[in-house]
């Protein structure tokens, strides 16, 4: 599931002995809106080609016509097909958003995530020292901003995010890179000034929890 379809997270059991389990759920609203937005759009991209359709199973004169320039039919055919399958992608996209969730556990050094949708089910792990550090990021969704902390791989369909507020303080942002164990990198949209700051204050945070045991 892709980071930025998830709009809800529900982190639970954070101790060294049991480790972390995430649950994240990907953001229902949203999906529906631009399905009521693609969808019209969509019917309005296969009409010609149902009329094309019906046309030349009905019309003998179409039926003519249509063998007579086989090539010129087959180029509009594909045409009218490729137009329609531009717009069949994004819908495919926001469906396969709707009633999908992904878990994460994070137990004795290792990542294990499950995805789970309409459409079947996806796991896959690793270890948690492959990831290159944990970074602060903020997206624009269509309810606001997030503020997100996301462990950084270099594969980067591998990255796991771990929190999601309407904001986090940069204290808060040192204590997850405590818990994993993991270094402060620039996100993709978290300048180098933000992750100077995180760096001055991790000699004076008080808020630290344990580390996830290796």
């Amino acid at each position: 599931m892709r980071i930025s379809n998830i709009d809800s997270v529900i982190t639970s059991e954070n101790t060294p002995s049991s480790g972390m389990r995430i649950e994240q759920r990907a953001s229902v609203s949203s999906a529906i809106v631009f399905l009521l937005i693609l969808l019209p759009a969509i019917a309005i991209a296969l009409t010609p080609v149902v009329l094309l359709g019906g046309l030349a199973i009905t019309d003998l004169g179409m039926r003519a016509a249509l063998f007579e320039k086989a090539g010129s039919a087959l180029m509009v055919v594909l045409g009218l097909s490729l137009w329609a399958a531009l717009w069949s992608v994004p819908a495919w996209r926001f469906l396969r958003q709707l009633g999908a969730k992904r878990q994460v556990e994070i137990v004795d050094g290792r990542v294990g995530v499950t995805d789970r949708s309409l459409f079947g089910k996806r796991t896959w792990s690793c270890l948690l020292s492959e990831f290159n550090g944990i970074s602060h990021n903020v997206r624009t969704t269509l309810s606001g901003f997030h503020h997100e902390l996301v462990l950084v791989h270099d594969n980067a369909s591998m990255n796991v995010l771990v929190h999601i507020a309407p904001k986090i303080c940069e204290a808060e942002t040192l204590r997850f890179s405590r818990y994993f164990r993991q270094q402060m990198v620039a996100g993709f949209e978290t300048s180098i000034e933000t992750e100077t700051k995180t760096r001055k204050v991790a000699s004076r945070s008080a808020l630290e929890l344990k580390p996830v045991a290796a």
